[in-house]
């Protein structure tokens, strides 16, 4: 009896030492992947933060869109490849986010799933949807992107600054 509880302690404690060495696996290579975006992706994407799952960054070009909200893309780098349709392998997504100051509110609109790291390669496959907005939750990484974006000085959209540029109708006096 004794020998089978030994077993089953040893047993248990590899499984648990395995989980815990891949763990740390894991929180490696999504640093080195941070530090090596860092370096590949700049100047135009800079680091964001890192989740459980990847290594975040955000592009410069933040542009204000319909309603007061503002659009940005996010980069996702995974550290071990996903799969679309089982056949679809990816390394990378790209999040078209939109973003509510005032409601502290994000939703995603369009994303691009890339083949290799970085953005690199064929795009495996695309989402469009209409974005639903949803509450931040605080001390995440979506919370960090409304206080990056939301203390930004965004870009106004190719729609605004034509309706900007162009000259206003002329009001001349009639005699």
């Amino acid at each position: 009896m004794n020998k089978i509880l030994a077993g089953c302690i040893g047993l248990s404690l590899a499984a648990g030492m395995a989980q815990a060495s891949a763990q740390s696996f894991s929180d490696k290579a999504l640093d080195e992947l941070y530090e090596r975006g860092q370096r590949e992706m700049a100047p135009k994407w800079r680091g964001l933060g890192k989740t459980s799952e990847s290594a975040v960054f955000i592009h410069e070009d933040i542009r204000k869109v319909d309603n007061g909200m503002l659009a940005v893309w996010m980069h996702h780098e995974l550290p071990a490849p996903g799969y679309i349709e089982k056949e679809k392998p990816y390394l990378s997504t790209r999040d078209r986010m939109l973003v509510d100051c005032k409601g502290s509110r994000t939703g995603i609109s369009d994303i691009a799933y890339y083949a290799e790291r970085f953005g690199f390669g064929a795009v495996v496959w695309t989402v469009r949807r209409k974005p639903e907005l949803a509450e931040v939750v605080p001390d995440s990484i979506e919370a960090l992107l409304v206080k990056v974006a939301c203390e930004s000085k965004p870009s106004k959209s190719k729609a605004a600054k034509k309706a900007k540029a162009a000259p206003p109708p002329s009001k001349e006096k009639e005699e």
